[in-house]
């Protein structure tokens, strides 16, 4: 399952499987375990790999965990690729309580929607 989950809280972006990262982008990694810092503890993770996948047309770089429960986009790293290209990340207000759980929306120098970032459970899930 492909399916990107956006966190706000995450320090890294995580993908659990090597086929969606762009190929050519793809590079070994040759260091030992990373402490990730959580809210109530430190988890040590031995990336194997870290490459680039494209949102939006944008090359985001994450990390390769093939041992991840999912793959994991965070959303500060993924703002940051996304400014530098011109694009933006905004939650648009919600007035009616039946209107969909939107977590956010990338948005073109035009304002145009590219793409939105859906509420699912506790996290938020790329959409196009």
């Amino acid at each position: 399952e492909n399916v990107l989950y956006v966190d706000n809280c995450s320090q890294v972006s995580v993908v659990k499987d090597i086929s969606i990262l762009i190929p050519e982008s793809i590079r070994e990694n040759r260091q030992g375990p990373t402490n990730i810092h959580g809210t109530y503890s430190v988890d040590k993770v031995h990336y194997t790999h870290e490459g680039e996948i494209l949102i939006c047309g944008v090359p985001h770089t994450v990390k390769l965990d093939p041992k991840a429960k999912a793959n994991v986009i965070s959303l500060g790293k993924l703002e940051d690729d996304l400014i530098k290209r011109g694009l933006t990340f905004s939650k648009p207000p919600r007035v009616d309580i039946n209107d969909e759980k939107v977590a956010g929306e990338i948005k073109n120098e035009a304002g145009q929607v590219l793409m939105r970032v859906l509420g699912h459970g506790n996290m938020a899930v790329l959409h196009n």
